[in-house]
């Protein structure tokens, strides 16, 4: 098994970077709460674990308001007033030290991204057979009235598969998840990726979903992940590509394979271990779509400031990257560089199925058939190892 490098992102102003740091303070209170404050700098912040031998990897930042209900007691009357209560949450894989074997997820809550309580325990794995071994990098959406988490499960055989688990209030300490945990997509579901491979020891590598709004089609999401890809497969060597699936309108357990991007090939980026998927507009302005992943780890030669890249749709692009319709992207950037033009070298896809091999010369997006989610198969996996 190779250990696979700690994640880290960085995002400007109001953004935060995940490190390695040891000093922190411990909650005195009879709960199990720990307590750390951001490290400043000019243009962002870096939230460290409590631990100080625990590493932030795959996370997730999103920002609520919840309303809450103090009781204030006079001797004549009893009055409950309802206040606001307006916090970011930052839910994160813990890895290192004690937890090495990347079973749980912690919990941060902070009014300002600056002071942070932190629940270090706030998900873990259980019995439930397809995240029994690892759960990994967890995604955050609103669906239906309820805060859903998606995330990567591992189960006994080291088989990677995505699922979720929801909550009818998304808080503090006091939130609850739901004890069902729900696999909605695996590789087998797929046209593309491939159970089981050879190259990695049997083990299937599926895994890293990012979940947002279908813009294009009211009520339906677009999940994002990455996996191993059958071009690669075919010619016997390793690799990710990230792939999407679209969910019928509401609901969050019925998923559509849509295909992936050619243009995430390990033979187009030079990333082994591609990871992560990120889809945004230019400063959410809906347009000008960014898909954005990571290179796990700094290989040789390279250095913190390329483990992050990303792709570009053509200017303009009201949409994110999906199965239909004209497209145009770019090769892959550096997050330190400007994007390249999605001009010559950048090819207009069709709507023409791919092979068994996702043919890349179809343009920077290879759509199949769209498949309904299929029967859940077994497998080998690991998230932390590279090829054979």
């Amino acid at each position: 098994m190779f250990a696979r490098s700690r994640s880290v992102a960085v995002l400007a102003s109001a953004g935060l970077a995940l490190a390695f740091w040891p000093g922190a303070t411990w909650s005195q209170g009879s709960a199990p709460l720990l307590y750390t404050v951001s490290e400043i700098h000019p243009t962002f912040s870096v939230f460290h674990d409590p631990d100080g031998d625990v590493s932030v990897k795959e996370f997730a930042l999103y920002r609520n308001v919840v309303s809450h209900h103090d009781t204030l007691g006079t001797p004549d009357s009893m009055v409950i007033v309802v206040h606001p209560r307006d916090l970011y949450h930052f839910i994160y894989q813990r890895s290192g030290g004690r937890h090495a074997a990347e079973t749980t997820f912690g919990h941060a809550w902070s009014p300002d991204l600056v002071s942070w309580t932190v629940d270090t325990l706030a998900f873990a794995v259980d019995t439930t057979w397809w995240n029994r071994r690892h759960v990994w990098s967890p995604s955050l959406i609103d669906v239906n009235g309820r805060t859903y988490m998606f995330y990567t499960g591992v189960d006994d055989h080291n088989d990677q598969r995505i699922g979720y688990t929801s909550t009818a209030v998304l808080d503090t300490s006091n939130t609850v998840w739901d004890p069902g945990r729900v696999m909605v997509w695996e590789a087998a579901n797929t046209a593309w990726a491939v159970p089981d491979p050879p190259v990695y020891g049997g083990e299937t590598q599926f895994r890293d979903a990012y979940l947002m709004n279908d813009p294009e089609h009211p009520g339906s999401l677009l999940m994002y992940y990455d996996a191993h890809d059958s071009a690669d497969a075919k010619l016997n060597r390793g690799g990710l590509a990230v792939g999407v699936a679209r969910s019928d309108s509401g609901s969050v357990d019925a998923w559509h394979d849509l295909g992936y991007f050619p243009k995430t090939l390990e033979s187009v980026t030079g990333i082994p271990q591609l990871e992560g998927p990120h889809v945004f507009s230019v400063n959410g302005t809906g347009e000008n779509w960014r898909l954005m992943f990571s290179n796990a780890g700094s290989p040789p030669g390279e250095h913190g400031g390329t483990t992050i890249r990303f792709e570009t749709l053509a200017p303009g692009s009201r949409t994110p990257p999906r199965a239909t319709g004209a497209r145009r992207s770019s090769s892959p950037s550096t997050l330190a560089c400007p994007p390249r033009s999605a001009g010559a070298a950048a090819r207009r896809c069709t709507s023409r199925a791919p092979t068994c091999s996702g043919d890349s010369r179809r343009g920077p997006w290879a759509p199949p058939a769209s498949r309904s989610r299929g029967s859940s198969g077994t497998g080998r996996i690991s998230r932390s190892r590279r090829p054979a």
